[in-house]
């Protein structure tokens, strides 16, 4: 009998394609992409409209952590100059401009408004970093009355990025504003510090709890409520596959699979990460009713790749990830393409793209709330899979050299990260954990078609069975986490074979 007629060759997209669905064949129903979703169900204050790498480099600013301060500070120059020309004029004269603005007033002087300035985390490449799509998230309050029923609080994360603070008074630019943190509920001490520094200050988010911060002049008190949540991790657990990385090659494609996206059965993962976590506004029962207003989740960033194809009679294809998206991994033969590189870290979610919020986070990752949200399960796997051409593709001639051998790793450090549905931008990180996913094998075609046989060092390894933990958690640019698109598997990576 004559065998089988060869089916037509799969094109390096579609190898990807089939292996990835292969693996989500195995992973079985039920868990395999769960959405992510806060500790306890609500209402929730809307995200952020949805935008595009591209969009935003042409039309904002480069935003880094000093940019962000000074963007700050630009919005109150006006108020900054005003003041400093007063300062320069006589005690009398001072006075006297003094109480001719509050005689026009028509009353005592007082604050109107206090205005918080909550800097988002920016990108962490040095070079063709994406920027957020604001400077800040701000809040406001007028309210003379500091109750939580009638002046509803905002709800951040303890050691996000330092507020600063705004009073709005009448007349202008009064700068005998006094600053001050109250207990609401609490706890009474420590309190978060706070800098006054006329009418403006900062505020250091360094303690949960729930707080009224005033601004007071001439007895009238204005209160921005704020309560600050705490995530501890209670305990954590991440484990790699046992097994070397399988063959998924055809004839076309030579495909290097190293798991199954099962959050059902972590062994089938390449990468399996959990952690139990515990929300706390400094211990005040009361406050666990905007616990549903946080999400914990877990971000990974690829911060090196180095993975490759070598080919008979010399040539070799690497992986390349382009500052410029070329949709399709395209493979570049051409001497005269430029490729630059958009540099790492990058992160991954295995989505494409991220718009702030859940957006970041792996896109396995899955939160299940317990005990009204107070107690969180937060879970995530990940399995990549690495492709080359079979026969290496040159410039104006046909390809005939065949794979001999593949090379290099993927190298990933995962983060245990939360935000507030109050700030979508703006990320604290509690943990991470790095590994690495090493292809190094060989290509044998004892049938005609290529296939991986994978090598002595490849596999999968971590640093780690447990989440390296920040005490306290730290703002997520400080861990070292990459929150901005692109993401790895956007159209930014390419194969060069040149």
């Amino acid at each position: 009998m004559s065998p089988d007629p060869t089916p037509p060759p799969m094109s390096q997209a579609d190898a990807l394609d089939a292996a990835g669905k292969d693996a989500d064949a195995n992973a079985g129903s039920g868990s395999v992409g769960d959405p992510v979703h806060s500790c306890h169900a609500g209402a929730a204050p809307a995200s952020s409209t949805s935008w595009s790498p591209s969009s935003l480099s042409s039309g904002l600013p480069s935003i880094g952590p000093s940019s962000v301060s000074s963007s700050v500070s630009s919005s109150v120059s006006s108020s900054s100059l005003s003041s400093s020309s007063s300062s320069s004029a006589s005690s009398s004269g001072s006075s006297s401009a003094s109480s001719s603005s509050s005689s026009s007033s028509g009353g005592k002087r007082r604050v109107v408004k206090i205005t918080a300035r909550l800097p988002v985390t920016p990108s962490k490449r040095v070079n063709h970093a994406t920027q957020p799509p604001r400077a800040y998230e701000e809040f406001s309050s007028t309210s003379r009355d500091k109750a939580l029923a009638s002046n509803t609080p905002t709800v951040l994360l303890r050691n996000c990025s330092p507020i600063k603070l705004i009073a709005e008074t009448i007349p202008p630019n009064q700068k005998d504003v006094a600053w001050n943190v109250v207990p609401n509920p609490g706890p009474a001490s420590p309190k978060p510090g706070l800098t006054p520094s006329g009418d403006q200050a900062t505020l250091q988010p360094d303690q949960s709890g729930g707080y009224a911060i005033s601004a007071s002049l001439d007895g009238t008190t204005v209160y921005w409520n704020l309560v600050l949540f705490e995530v501890d991790v209670d305990s954590s657990s991440v484990q790699f596959i046992a097994r070397k990385p399988k063959d998924r090659s055809n004839a076309a494609t030579l495909v290097m699979n190293s798991g199954d996206f099962d959050l059902a059965n972590p062994a089938n993962c390449a990468m399996y990460a959990k952690a139990n976590v515990t929300l706390s506004a400094g211990g005040q029962a009361s406050l666990d009713t905007y616990c549903n207003k946080i999400t914990v989740g877990m971000c990974q960033d690829m911060t090196n790749d180095t993975t490759a194809a070598q080919y008979n009679g010399g040539g070799r294809e690497r992986s390349r990830y382009s500052a410029t998206p070329m949709p399709g991994v395209p493979t570049v033969v051409d001497p005269a393409v430029v490729v630059t590189e958009i540099g790492f870290p990058l992160l991954d979610t295995g989505l494409g793209g991220a718009t702030g919020g859940s957006s970041i986070f792996l896109s396995r990752t899955r939160s299940t709330p317990s005990n009204a949200g107070k107690k969180l399960l937060v879970e995530t796997c990940d399995s990549p899979n690495l492709a080359f051409e079979s026969l290496h593709p040159e410039f104006n001639q046909p390809a005939t050299k065949r794979a001999v051998s593949v090379s290099g790793a993927n190298n990933f450090t995962l983060y245990l990260v939360a935000y507030s549905t109050y700030a979508v931008f703006s990320f604290v990180a509690y943990g991470s954990v790095s590994w690495t996913l090493d292809i190094t094998g060989t290509i044998t075609w004892a049938t005609g078609q290529p296939k991986y046989v994978p090598g002595a060092s490849a596999g999968v390894t971590g640093t780690g069975t447990t989440f390296a933990l920040i005490a306290g958690g730290t703002e997520a640019n400080k861990a070292g986490c990459e929150v901005m698109p692109p993401a790895d598997l956007d159209p930014y990576w390419i194969n060069d074979a040149r």
